[in-house]
């Protein structure tokens, strides 16, 4: 294992995709705390959190050290799946599993080297794919084309989304303005019974003192 800076160069140096091709795993492990324990005279141990870094199809290279605030910043979807008890591999793009641009037992063979998301096929370097065997360069293609259509798509869904939104708050503000009318209606007819019997009694009322 190598470490340190060499380390940080390898993995920040993908497909042009920067660390987003890397599989990035945050835990908690237990650390040794020196100073408590020369206190207590005992072994104490603290939670610490760890980041495993691994890029994805490299048989050699493992990161694997408390995390820093580079690594917070550099794999912050993974980061806060983590603080938030969600998989860590589903916040990091579209899961191989979930698409069908490779077969299961591809994507068990992926699995093994941390080959977890389509994204991460797709910023896989040349010098990885022979770790896959035959077809590995043209399931990449298809997994960078997918990225790239999903990108595009990426504008329209937030519309889709923003347009969704309003068309429920329209809903709701119309279901208020209806029960407002009906309110407003049932009020105006007791309004007029009240009217209509107050003029019938006004009859009435001269027609007994006669």
């Amino acid at each position: 294992m190598q470490f340190a800076d060499e380390e940080d160069m390898k993995l920040a140096h993908q497909t042009g995709t920067g660390y987003e091709a890397n599989h990035a795993e945050f835990r908690n492990q237990p650390t040794k705390d020196d100073e408590a324990s020369d206190k207590e005279g005992r072994a104490i141990f603290k939670p610490c959190e760890f980041c495993r870094v691994r890029i994805p199809g490299d048989k050699t290279l493992i990161v694997d050290r408390p995390a820093t605030e580079e690594d917070k910043l550099n794999y912050p979807r993974q980061y806060r799946a983590f603080k938030e008890s969600r998989s860590q591999d589903e916040a990091s793009g579209t899961l191989l599993s979930a698409w069908s641009g490779v077969t299961a037992e591809r994507c068990e063979e992926y699995r093994a080297l941390r080959v977890m998301t389509v994204e991460q096929l797709a910023g896989m370097q040349d010098g990885h794919l022979a770790n896959f065997g035959h077809g590995t360069r043209q399931e990449r293609e298809r997994a960078i084309d997918f990225v790239k259509t999903m990108k595009g798509y990426a504008p329209t869904a937030q519309i889709r989304k923003e347009l969704e939104t309003a068309n429920a708050q329209l809903e709701v503000m119309q279901r208020q303005m209806n029960e407002q009318k009906a309110a407003i209606d049932e009020l105006r007819r007791g309004q007029a019974v009240g009217a209509a019997f107050a003029a019938v009694t006004a009859v009435e009322q001269p027609q007994k003192r006669k």
